[in-house]
């Protein structure tokens, strides 16, 4: 595999995880000249390890990701949220790698939560408060903590990596199928039915196949418990499977549509 072509040739996806994981234009630009000198190591030893069946663009994403927490760590230190923190999960933990790690103004980070997270602008005051009040090193620049030679990185990509990216093939189309269900926006697509979704049920699903969240934590931030969220989600999945297979889509999502 010509390593250096199959960079170029995804270049666009390195620039979007950077600009996805770093929003100042930047700090992603010094990430992707990070993330473009490791991959370039040992002659792309990083990318030799693929070998399908997932595509080449998932696996590079993955190994791209880690790149980006290397770089991040290296940034900005390994801070680790309290346990407190931990326990309330989902959003806080957001907000605390924005504020901590990443080191972003007080109304900046506020923002971001507000735009992204829809928070009334009190709920998201409240939570930036109490995290620097209760975490008094916030912020603060903690050195180069970790050091970034392939190590685990590396030598881990061909035992599990291949798994990872496979997972990713399946969410990119769990993504396709509901970018128009939770935005209420863009062109009509093959998969443009009458799912008849309910506000919590797109907020659901983008929370868990858009944003990556667990069933439970996604399940939090609408309203529900563990029980209630997969059972929400199962219940979903099931009536969107019914659907496609009246429509007469569902063979094409066999194997992903499972319940």
């Amino acid at each position: 595999m010509n390593y250096k072509k199959q960079i170029a040739k995804h270049i666009s996806l390195i620039d979007a995880l950077a600009a996805k994981r770093f929003p100042q234009s930047v700090l992603a630009e010094e990430a992707v000249v990070f993330v473009l000198e490791k991959l370039d190591e040992d002659h792309g030893k990083r990318l030799q390890g693929y070998s399908g069946p997932c595509l080449f663009s998932s696996y590079l994403g993955v190994v791209v990701t880690r790149l980006l927490e290397d770089f991040s760590r290296i940034k900005f230190g390994r801070l680790r949220p309290p346990a407190w923190l931990k326990r309330l999960g989902g959003m806080w933990l957001v907000l605390f790698k924005l504020l901590c790690m990443e080191r972003k103004p007080y109304p900046q980070a506020v923002d971001e939560m507000m735009a992204y997270y829809y928070l009334s602008g009190k709920t998201a005051e409240h939570m930036g408060t109490t995290i620097l009040a209760e975490i008094v090193d916030c912020g603060h620049r903690r050195g180069q903590t970790v050091a970034v030679d392939g190590g685990d990185h590396v030598g881990g990509v061909e035992s599990d990596v291949s798994a990872i990216c496979e997972k990713q093939d399946r969410d990119l189309l769990f993504q396709a199928l509901f970018q128009d269900l939770v935005t209420d926006a863009g062109p009509a697509t093959l998969f443009d039915l009458d799912f008849k979704l309910s506000g919590q049920e797109k907020m659901l699903l983008k929370l868990c196949y858009q944003d990556g969240l667990a069933v439970v934590k996604a399940g939090e931030i609408v309203g529900l418990s563990a029980h209630q969220a997969h059972g929400r989600m199962r219940r979903l999945l099931g009536r969107i499977k019914k659907i496609l297979q009246d429509s007469g889509h569902a063979a094409t999502l066999k194997s992903y549509l499972t319940v």
